[in-house]
């Protein structure tokens, strides 16, 4: 995982190890569906700063905004599209 679930816990504001493993399988799917959808390996990017806050948002969404609809989660789902389309298209290698 490139975000540890301590910084992750640390962005969504959680103590405790409660929802460690809630947290921990959002991240995991939020890795995959990156790779998915953009087709890069997070592995290989060199985007990596992207691609953890991108996580951080898919998670953060999964986690609160996905239970609690009276947050406003507008500005973050398009954050989260806007990273998507950033990985996908602003990290492949230059052909010459």
């Amino acid at each position: 995982m490139i975000v540890s679930l301590q910084d992750m816990k640390d962005f969504l504001g959680e103590d405790g190890t409660a929802s460690d493993t809630i947290i921990t399988d959002l991240i995991k799917s939020s890795e995959e569906e990156i790779e998915v959808s953009t087709g890069i390996l997070l592995s290989e990017t060199t985007m990596v700063e992207t691609a953890k806050r991108a996580i951080r948002i898919m998670v953060w969404l999964s986690f609160y905004a996905d239970r609690d609809c009276a947050k406003n989660t507008q500005y973050l789902v398009t954050e989260r599209t806007r990273l998507l389309t950033k990985l996908k298209w602003g990290d492949k290698p230059a052909t010459t």
